[in-house]
């Protein structure tokens, strides 16, 4: 068995362990346990007959912590000593490096969100009704559904999967459509108030 240690938690549905030849010819998908709080995997190779040659295990990782997505190479031998030189691509993960525009988007999201939330507590601590502008409303709303959509739409294709089964079936999907979720149903509320003071007048 081999054991890899990540910095941060890893999202089982997502990730995966791939047994390849010293060309990067796959040879099976290694089935694994998480162990530490998900920070470690456990990579079965019980069972397999493996001839004399060098082989390595080609990964990819799902942090639950921000949903980036990391991929690396553990060569190993089997009879014979390995040369990292020797093999393509040598024994690495993969650098993150975040793609400026899902940032951008991303972190709109976080200034709807935040809109929503600062609007929300100020009705609250004025104990009435606001009548918030339309279009300040739908266009807070529609940043928080077009950020975390696109979100999702971006991880999904980095993981060779559809958005919705990002959205359902990994822990940063869930997080990231409850932030949906919150956004539309803040801004309903905001809407609800703003009818109730255009009809009362405050």
């Amino acid at each position: 068995a081999f054991s890899l240690t990540f910095t941060e938690p890893i999202d089982p549905a997502f990730s995966a362990f791939e047994l390849q030849d010293r060309d990067g010819r796959p040879l099976a998908e290694l089935p694994f346990s998480l162990a530490d709080e998900d920070r470690r995997a456990e990579v079965d190779l019980a069972g397999r007959a493996l001839s004399k040659g060098i082989y390595r295990i080609a990964w990819r990782a799902l942090s639950t912590v921000d949903g980036h997505t990391t991929r690396g190479l553990v060569p190993f031998g089997v009879g014979q000593p390995v040369s990292l030189g020797e093999l393509p691509g040598g024994a690495k993960g993969a650098p993150f490096a975040p793609d400026p525009g899902r940032v951008v988007v991303r972190w709109l999201g976080y200034l709807g969100l935040t809109l929503l939330a600062g609007a929300a507590m100020f009705g609250l601590l004025a104990s009435r009704a606001v009548a918030w502008p339309a279009p300040a409303l739908v266009g807070m709303m529609g940043v928080v559904v077009m950020a975390g959509v696109f979100d999702l739409v971006y991880q999904g294709q980095e993981l060779g999967a559809s958005w919705w089964a990002v959205a359902t079936r990994s822990r940063w999907g869930m997080f990231q459509l409850a932030e949906v979720l919150f956004g539309l149903g803040t801004g309903a509320l905001l809407w609800a108030g703003r009818d109730a003071w255009g009809r009362w007048g405050g």
